[in-house]
């Protein structure tokens, strides 16, 4: 198994700067575990198709070009960590009756049109308009993405966001970790969703966006710590280390601290027990001289219903409401713009 990981991190970075394309590998269908499977099919991007449960869906998806505008801000938002980062906003009325759907009036639509849009890492890169589900997550509900990015335009910071969402609902910052680590329920993670960093590098190169230089900022926004705060084994000091191996791991991906700055979430259950630890260890890996910047401070948000749905993730609430999904992109919006961007 390590052996396999590290020829797959080796693979990864050759695989990026030459932009080629290896035959998929076939492999059994699996859903909600991380299994080698799952490498070797996300390792060697297919055109579309379902990949165990993540979203690859085109369906109601125009795909748009690439290439950069002359004189148009553009912005890459590359978002990453669990569930908060992922497709998992709703109502609290559709929680209450089918958790699992997406109940219509939580879809959001960008009010810029066009301009909002998503790279697909199952799709060689290729970009779309923004339609919730956002395409690379696991969970078929909106996202925060949409509402971030049109925060930003609407505040004339950028004309144009590209989103990539590379986040999975439920992990533990040691399956991103390379090689892993202790922690979790548990006890030990392998660090099999550390290639997904790698993979969302591959899928920009291949649209000729990764450290273009016509592009006027890539952001990393990383969002995790729900799970860690409720699993006795993770203390702060492992939970830095992973944090940190992340970091490194995108560095090394093609991704450097001079300009591509990573933002990193204070951002746990606060019912859990652990929530302070998982805070500290958010907060010790924060380092601006290495490109690491404050992330939105999302436990913040109250956990009443107005603002989560089920305590934990944001309910659907119009922009500018001031609650919920709104509070949470408005919360990295002021991060982004705290940040060199």
């Amino acid at each position: 198994m390590m052996l396999f990981r590290r020829l797959a991190a080796g693979l990864l970075g050759a695989l990026f700067v030459a932009g080629a394309l290896v035959p998929c590998v076939p492999a059994a269908q699996f859903s909600g575990s991380y299994s080698v499977n799952q490498l070797l099919v996300d390792l060697n991007i297919r055109d579309q198709g379902s990949i165990g449960t993540e979203t690859y869906n085109l369906s109601g998806r125009t795909q748009l070009s690439p290439a950069l505008v002359g004189g148009q801000s553009t912005a890459v938002l590359i978002i990453g960590g669990q569930s908060l980062g992922e497709d998992a906003i709703n109502t609290r009325a559709q929680f209450l009756s089918n958790p699992a759907l997406l109940d219509p009036a939580a879809v959001y639509v960008p009010t810029n049109g066009n301009l909002v849009q998503n790279l697909s890492i199952g799709n060689r890169g290729a970009i779309f308009n923004c339609v919730d589900p956002l395409l690379g997550g696991l969970d078929n509900l909106s996202h925060i993405g949409g509402r971030i990015a049109d925060k930003l335009i609407n505040g004339g910071t950028y004309a144009r966001v590209i989103l990539v969402t590379i986040a999975t609902a439920g992990t533990y910052f040691a399956d991103w970790a390379l090689g892993g680590g202790v922690t979790g329920a548990g006890g030990t993670r392998t660090g099999l969703l550390n290639y997904r960093i790698g993979l969302a590098a591959r899928s920009l190169a291949n649209a000729g966006l990764l450290n273009n230089p016509g592009l006027t900022k890539t952001i990393v926004l990383w969002e995790q710590g729900q799970q860690d705060s409720n699993a006795p084994n993770t203390t702060q000091a492992n939970a830095t280390t992973a944090l940190q191996s992340i970091i490194d791991t995108f560095r090394l991906s093609g991704f450097p601290a001079a300009s591509v700055p990573i933002l990193i979430a204070s951002s746990t259950n606060p019912a859990n027990a652990g929530a302070a630890t998982i805070r500290a260890a958010e907060a010790a890996v924060v380092n601006n001289g290495a490109g690491v910047y404050v992330g939105s401070n999302t436990d913040s948000i109250g956990t009443d219903f107005a603002n989560r749905y089920d305590a934990l993730h944001m309910a659907a609430t119009a922009i500018g409401s001031g609650l919920g999904s709104d509070q949470h992109a408005n919360l990295w919006q002021t991060a982004i713009l705290a940040g060199p961007h």
